[in-house]
């Protein structure tokens, strides 16, 4: 199963915009469990952000997207600690690689 059809699977009543948003973020492949798809388009959205700057509600979609990405590694993390723990060092690290661009 991919991400994206993870995604709908797990959120239907989400707003269609956030879905096509989080559709977006996961359009390019990058194999993989469900988990590390979610966790890469997590990587690529937070430097974006980072990037292009998020300090005014014009950004307010991407910062959403990327809460739902993250939630959504870690739910599909949860089926045992270990990739629970692996999941979290990977968002914890693209976090922390967004936050240091300039």
């Amino acid at each position: 199963m991919s991400a994206a059809d993870w995604v709908r699977e797990k959120n239907p009543a989400a707003p269609k915009e956030l879905l096509r948003a989080m559709a977006s973020a996961l359009e390019v492949p990058s194999g993989g469990s469900v988990t590390a798809q979610l966790v890469s388009a997590s990587r690529t959205l937070a430097r974006r952000v980072t990037a292009e700057g998020c300090a005014d509600r014009s950004r307010a979609l991407d910062l959403l997207t990327l809460d739902a990405l993250i939630t959504g590694a870690m739910e599909s993390a949860a089926t045992s600690p270990a990739e629970c723990e692996a999941a979290a060092s990977s968002i914890l690290s693209a976090i922390s690689e967004a936050a240091a661009i300039e």
